[in-house]
Protein backbone atom coordinates (compact mmCIF):
# COMPACT_ATOMS: atom_id res chain seq x y z
CA UNK A 1 0.00 0.00 0.00
CA UNK A 2 2.52 2.60 -1.10
CA UNK A 3 5.62 3.21 -3.19
CA UNK A 4 7.87 2.16 -0.29
CA UNK A 5 5.81 -0.90 0.68
CA UNK A 6 5.83 -3.08 -2.41
CA UNK A 7 6.07 -6.87 -2.37
CA UNK A 8 9.63 -6.84 -3.72
CA UNK A 9 10.68 -4.73 -0.73
CA UNK A 10 9.23 -7.32 1.64
CA UNK A 11 10.93 -10.19 -0.19
CA UNK A 12 14.31 -8.45 -0.10
CA UNK A 13 13.91 -7.53 3.57
CA UNK A 14 13.02 -11.14 4.40
CA UNK A 15 16.08 -12.44 2.55
CA UNK A 16 18.31 -10.00 4.45
CA UNK A 17 16.67 -11.00 7.74
CA UNK A 18 17.29 -14.70 7.10
CA UNK A 19 20.90 -14.10 6.04
CA UNK A 20 21.60 -11.92 9.07
CA UNK A 21 19.90 -14.36 11.45
CA UNK A 22 21.89 -17.32 10.10
CA UNK A 23 25.19 -15.49 10.62
CA UNK A 24 24.46 -14.88 14.30
CA UNK A 25 25.62 -18.10 15.98
CA UNK A 26 25.70 -16.65 19.51
CA UNK A 27 21.96 -16.09 19.87
CA UNK A 28 19.03 -17.72 18.14
CA UNK A 29 16.23 -16.10 16.22
CA UNK A 30 13.43 -17.08 13.90
CA UNK A 31 10.74 -15.86 11.55
CA UNK A 32 7.23 -16.92 12.47
CA UNK A 33 4.67 -17.62 9.74
CA UNK A 34 1.19 -16.71 11.05
CA UNK A 35 -1.71 -17.95 8.94
CA UNK A 36 -5.32 -16.84 9.54
CA UNK A 37 -8.41 -18.96 8.90
CA UNK A 38 -10.55 -17.63 6.02
CA UNK A 39 -9.36 -14.22 7.11
CA UNK A 40 -11.56 -12.12 4.83
CA UNK A 41 -14.71 -14.01 5.72
CA UNK A 42 -14.16 -13.69 9.45
CA UNK A 43 -13.12 -10.03 9.79
CA UNK A 44 -16.07 -7.93 10.94
CA UNK A 45 -16.64 -5.23 8.32
CA UNK A 46 -16.93 -2.46 10.90
CA UNK A 47 -13.40 -3.07 12.23
CA UNK A 48 -11.36 -1.82 9.21
CA UNK A 49 -13.83 1.08 8.86
CA UNK A 50 -13.11 2.01 12.49
CA UNK A 51 -9.38 1.84 11.71
CA UNK A 52 -9.84 4.14 8.71
CA UNK A 53 -11.84 6.56 10.84
CA UNK A 54 -8.98 6.61 13.35
CA UNK A 55 -6.59 7.38 10.48
CA UNK A 56 -8.66 10.43 9.53
CA UNK A 57 -11.20 9.25 6.93
CA UNK A 58 -14.15 11.66 6.77
CA UNK A 59 -17.62 10.89 8.12
CA UNK A 60 -19.15 10.71 4.62
CA UNK A 61 -16.61 8.08 3.52
CA UNK A 62 -17.14 6.13 6.72
CA UNK A 63 -20.93 6.06 6.23
CA UNK A 64 -20.55 5.08 2.56
CA UNK A 65 -18.35 2.11 3.47
CA UNK A 66 -20.79 1.02 6.17
CA UNK A 67 -23.62 1.13 3.63
CA UNK A 68 -21.88 -1.66 1.67
CA UNK A 69 -22.47 -4.04 4.58
CA UNK A 70 -25.76 -2.89 6.15
CA UNK A 71 -28.99 -4.59 5.02
CA UNK A 72 -27.24 -6.46 2.19
CA UNK A 73 -28.99 -9.41 0.55
CA UNK A 74 -28.15 -12.00 -2.06
CA UNK A 75 -30.57 -13.70 -4.47
CA UNK A 76 -29.75 -17.09 -5.97
CA UNK A 77 -31.03 -17.55 -9.56
CA UNK A 78 -31.36 -21.08 -11.00
CA UNK A 79 -32.52 -21.47 -14.62
CA UNK A 80 -33.98 -17.99 -14.57
CA UNK A 81 -35.96 -18.62 -11.39
CA UNK A 82 -35.17 -16.23 -8.55
CA UNK A 83 -34.89 -17.66 -5.07
CA UNK A 84 -35.62 -15.99 -1.78
CA UNK A 85 -33.52 -13.23 -0.26
CA UNK A 86 -30.49 -14.38 1.70
CA UNK A 87 -29.35 -11.86 4.25
CA UNK A 88 -25.56 -11.55 4.26
CA UNK A 89 -23.59 -11.29 7.46
CA UNK A 90 -21.66 -8.11 8.10
CA UNK A 91 -18.24 -9.50 7.31
CA UNK A 92 -15.77 -8.82 4.53
CA UNK A 93 -16.57 -10.83 1.41
CA UNK A 94 -13.98 -13.21 0.02
CA UNK A 95 -12.74 -12.75 -3.55
CA UNK A 96 -12.89 -9.06 -4.39
CA UNK A 97 -10.33 -6.25 -4.35
CA UNK A 98 -12.17 -3.94 -1.88
CA UNK A 99 -12.18 -6.73 0.72
CA UNK A 100 -8.41 -7.16 0.35
CA UNK A 101 -7.81 -3.44 0.76
CA UNK A 102 -10.10 -3.23 3.79
CA UNK A 103 -8.38 -6.24 5.36
CA UNK A 104 -4.98 -4.58 4.86
CA UNK A 105 -6.23 -1.55 6.77
CA UNK A 106 -7.82 -3.81 9.38
CA UNK A 107 -4.60 -5.69 10.15
CA UNK A 108 -2.50 -2.51 10.21
CA UNK A 109 -2.94 -1.82 13.98
CA UNK A 110 -1.72 -5.37 14.68
CA UNK A 111 1.40 -4.84 12.54
CA UNK A 112 2.09 -1.46 14.18
CA UNK A 113 1.82 -2.89 17.69
CA UNK A 114 4.18 -5.76 16.82
CA UNK A 115 6.66 -3.35 15.20
CA UNK A 116 6.71 -1.22 18.36
CA UNK A 117 7.17 -4.21 20.69
CA UNK A 118 9.46 -6.69 18.92
CA UNK A 119 13.23 -6.35 19.20
CA UNK A 120 13.83 -7.42 15.60
CA UNK A 121 16.71 -9.07 13.74
CA UNK A 122 19.50 -6.49 13.13
CA UNK A 123 20.37 -6.06 9.46
CA UNK A 124 22.99 -3.30 9.53
CA UNK A 125 24.26 -0.36 11.57
CA UNK A 126 26.00 2.72 10.13
CA UNK A 127 27.57 5.60 12.09
CA UNK A 128 25.93 8.99 11.59
CA UNK A 129 28.27 11.87 10.77
CA UNK A 130 27.51 15.48 11.48
CA UNK A 131 28.01 18.38 13.91
CA UNK A 132 26.77 17.93 17.47
CA UNK A 133 25.86 20.88 19.68
CA UNK A 134 27.89 21.41 22.82
CA UNK A 135 26.68 19.22 25.68
CA UNK A 136 24.64 16.90 23.48
CA UNK A 137 25.21 13.19 22.99
CA UNK A 138 26.75 11.89 19.75
CA UNK A 139 24.39 11.04 16.94
CA UNK A 140 22.90 7.56 17.14
CA UNK A 141 23.91 5.15 14.37
CA UNK A 142 21.50 4.49 11.50
CA UNK A 143 20.12 0.98 11.97
CA UNK A 144 17.73 -1.31 10.12
CA UNK A 145 15.94 -4.33 11.60
CA UNK A 146 13.55 -7.00 10.39
CA UNK A 147 10.63 -6.90 12.82
CA UNK A 148 7.45 -7.92 11.03
CA UNK A 149 6.09 -8.09 7.48
CA UNK A 150 2.43 -8.30 6.57
CA UNK A 151 0.88 -9.11 3.21
CA UNK A 152 -2.91 -9.44 3.15
CA UNK A 153 -3.65 -12.13 5.76
CA UNK A 154 -0.01 -13.25 6.11
CA UNK A 155 1.90 -11.95 9.12
CA UNK A 156 5.55 -12.84 9.60
CA UNK A 157 7.07 -11.45 12.84
CA UNK A 158 10.70 -11.91 13.86
CA UNK A 159 11.35 -13.72 17.15
CA UNK A 160 14.67 -13.04 18.87
CA UNK A 161 14.00 -14.31 22.41
CA UNK A 162 11.68 -16.81 24.06
CA UNK A 163 9.48 -14.17 25.69
CA UNK A 164 8.54 -12.81 22.26
CA UNK A 165 6.65 -16.02 21.45
CA UNK A 166 4.22 -15.18 24.25
CA UNK A 167 4.21 -11.50 23.23
CA UNK A 168 3.14 -12.34 19.66
CA UNK A 169 0.50 -14.75 21.01
CA UNK A 170 -0.99 -12.06 23.27
CA UNK A 171 -1.01 -9.47 20.49
CA UNK A 172 -2.60 -11.97 18.09
CA UNK A 173 -5.38 -12.81 20.53
CA UNK A 174 -6.01 -9.09 21.05
CA UNK A 175 -6.29 -8.62 17.28
CA UNK A 176 -8.63 -11.62 17.01
CA UNK A 177 -10.91 -10.25 19.72
CA UNK A 178 -11.06 -6.83 18.06
CA UNK A 179 -11.51 -7.89 14.43
CA UNK A 180 -13.12 -11.34 14.43
CA UNK A 181 -10.22 -13.06 12.63
CA UNK A 182 -8.94 -16.44 13.82
CA UNK A 183 -5.43 -17.85 13.70
CA UNK A 184 -4.74 -21.47 12.78
CA UNK A 185 -3.87 -23.19 16.07
CA UNK A 186 -4.46 -26.82 15.15
CA UNK A 187 -1.02 -28.48 15.58
CA UNK A 188 -1.93 -31.19 13.05
CA UNK A 189 -2.59 -28.69 10.27
CA UNK A 190 1.04 -27.58 9.97
CA UNK A 191 -0.19 -24.10 9.04
CA UNK A 192 1.91 -22.29 11.63
CA UNK A 193 5.67 -22.57 11.12
CA UNK A 194 8.79 -21.14 12.67
CA UNK A 195 11.89 -20.80 10.52
CA UNK A 196 14.80 -21.30 12.93
CA UNK A 197 17.88 -19.15 12.39
CA UNK A 198 21.35 -18.97 13.93
CA UNK A 199 21.83 -20.99 17.12
CA UNK A 200 18.14 -21.97 17.17
CA UNK A 201 18.49 -23.85 13.87
CA UNK A 202 20.01 -26.90 15.49
CA UNK A 203 18.90 -26.58 19.11
CA UNK A 204 15.37 -25.17 19.46
CA UNK A 205 12.67 -27.83 19.62
CA UNK A 206 8.91 -27.55 19.67
CA UNK A 207 8.86 -28.59 23.33
CA UNK A 208 11.03 -25.56 24.19
CA UNK A 209 8.28 -23.13 23.12
CA UNK A 210 5.89 -21.65 25.69
CA UNK A 211 2.93 -23.96 26.28
CA UNK A 212 0.43 -21.62 24.60
CA UNK A 213 2.61 -21.56 21.45
CA UNK A 214 3.28 -25.27 20.96
CA UNK A 215 0.87 -25.40 18.01
CA UNK A 216 3.75 -23.92 15.97
CA UNK A 217 5.58 -26.37 13.71
CA UNK A 218 9.37 -26.18 13.46
CA UNK A 219 10.68 -25.52 9.96
CA UNK A 220 14.24 -26.02 8.69
CA UNK A 221 16.13 -23.72 6.36
CA UNK A 222 17.31 -25.89 3.47
CA UNK A 223 20.90 -25.50 2.32
CA UNK A 224 21.03 -24.15 -1.21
Amino acid sequence: LGEDRRIQHAITLSMCGIESGMKNKKSGSGILDNDYKAAFDLMVAKWPIMVLAKKGVGKIMEEWLLSLFNNVYSIVVVNGVMGSLIRLLRYLRQGDLPSMLLFCYGIDPHLVRLTNRLEGIPLYSMPMQGPVLQGESPLKPLTEKYKVIGYCDDCKPAITKMSEFSLVERETRLFEAASGTMLHRDPTSGKMKLLRLGRWKGTLQKEDLPLECQYIAISELLDM
